[in-house]
C-alpha cells in the first residue's frame, strides 16, 4: 500500500501562477517547480509529485511520503542533537545532490533548511521536499526573499539582492552546521551580516574549511558558486585527516513543516 501525503493550501496563498512550456494552463507555481524536478529521469533525493488538483478554493498536492521517515529537525533531537561526521557527510551529500537535479533543472529551492529535508530512520536515505518558496532560477539577482530567514544569505540583509547559487551555497552551510553541532549559527540578521560562527566542539579540517567557504561573507569567496563544486567534501572526508580545529569563533570575512496530513 502506497503511503501519501496530502499538502493543501488557501488559493489566496498563492504566490505565483506560471505557465510552463508547451501546456496551456497557469498553474501554483509550487507546482510547476514540482513538475520540472520530477521528470524523468527523477532523483532519488527529491520527495515525488504523484497528483495535484486546483479548485477555486484550494490547492492540494499528492506526495510520496517514505516510511518510516521524520524530518532532519526531529532525527537530530533523537540523535542528542548532533550527527557524527560521517553520517552528516553521507546526508548533506544527498541534499547537495539533490539541489544539483534542481539546478539542472531550472529550479532554485530557495528554502533548503532541516525542516525541508526526510530521512528515512533505518537506510538514512534523504528526500528534499516542499518547493512553496522556490522560484525558476535565473542568472540574475533576486530582488524579494520567501525562504526561511536564519538561512537568508547576508546580502539579502545588506543589499536586498542575491544570486541563486550563492545562496543556495550558503544555506547548506548552516544545513551541514546544524547537522554537526546541533545549533543554528545565526539568530539574528546582525549575525548573519557579521559572519560570526562559533564552533562549540572539534571537527576535522576538510569539515571545518567547508563551513568556512560556504559562509564566506562574500559570494566570490565561497566555494565555486557552481553546486557541482561542493562533492570536493566527499573526496577530503575520504582521506580521513584526523587533524581538528580547537573550540572557536571565526569571522570568515576576515579569513579571505509543513502543512501536511500522511494517509
Amino acid at each position: 500500500l502506497l503511503q501519501v501525503a496530502i499538502k493543501a493550501m488557501s488559493i489566496k496563498a498563492v504566490a505565483e501562477w506560471i505557465q510552463l512550456p508547451g501546456e496551456q494552463q497557469l498553474i501554483p507555481i509550487e507546482i510547476a517547480l514540482m513538475k520540472m524536478v520530477c521528470k524523468a529521469p527523477v532523483s532519488p533525493g527529491i520527495i515525488q509529485l504523484i497528483d495535484w488538483s486546483v479548485s477555486h478554493s484550494e490547492v492540494v498536492l499528492i506526495l510520496e511520503h517514505p516510511e518510516p521517515c521524520l524530518n532532519l529537525l526531529d532525527f537530530l533531537s533523537k540523535r542528542k542533537k548532533f550527527l557524527g561526521e560521517r553520517l552528516a557527510r553521507r546526508i548533506f551529500l544527498q541534499v547537495v545532490e539533490a539541489l544539483q537535479h534542481c539546478q539542472a533543472r531550472g529550479v532554485f529551492h530557495r528554502d533548503v533548511k532541516v525542516d525541508n529535508v526526510l530521512i528515512q530512520s533505518f537506510t538514512h536515505q534523504i528526500k528534499l521536499i516542499d518547493f512553496g518558496c522556490g522560484a525558476l532560477l535565473q542568472e540574475d539577482e533576486y530582488t524579494s526573499y520567501r525562504g526561511t530567514r536564519k538561512y537568508a544569505p547576508p546580502e539579502w540583509f545588506t543589499k536586498r539582492r542575491y544570486l541563486a547559487e550563492p545562496a543556495t551555497v550558503w544555506s547548506l552551510g548552516i544545513l551541514l552546521y546544524m547537522l554537526l553541532y546541533g545549533s543554528i549559527p545565526f539568530e539574528k540578521k546582525e549575525e548573519t551580516i557579521k559572519g560570526k560562527v562559533k564552533f562549540h566542539r572539534k571537527v576535522s579540517r576538510e569539515c571545518w574549511n567547508l563551513i568556512r567557504r560556504c559562509l564566506s561573507l562574500h559570494p566570490a569567496d565561497q566555494l565555486n558558486c557552481n553546486l557541482f563544486q561542493l562533492d570536493i567534501y566527499n573526496s577530503c572526508a575520504s582521506a580521513h585527516n584526523k587533524m581538528s580545529f580547537p573550540l572557536t569563533s571565526i569571522s570568515f570575512d576576515s579569513m579571505q513543516s509543513n502543512n501536511m496530513t500522511v494517509i
